[in-house]
């Protein structure tokens, strides 16, 4: 992180100049309910947001 020492994030990917990449392997219940719900689960949410900041990227992609 640019401000926070000894903070940081290991960002599965880099997408152009301003993405990033999440990727995830979950069981496959995990990954139909995510389907089904077409939403990102909140625990990835805050570590995709943290890959922000810490990288400066405007937005982050998720793979399930």
């Amino acid at each position: 992180h640019p401000t926070i020492q000894m903070c940081g994030a290991s960002p599965d990917g880099l997408v152009g100049a301003d993405g990033g990449l999440e990727l995830k392997c979950p069981t496959t219940a995990t990954h139909i309910e995510t389907l089904l719900n077409g939403t990102i689960p909140d625990k990835y949410i805050v570590q995709m947001q943290f890959g922000m900041a810490c990288t400066g990227r405007q937005w982050w992609d998720f793979w399930s």
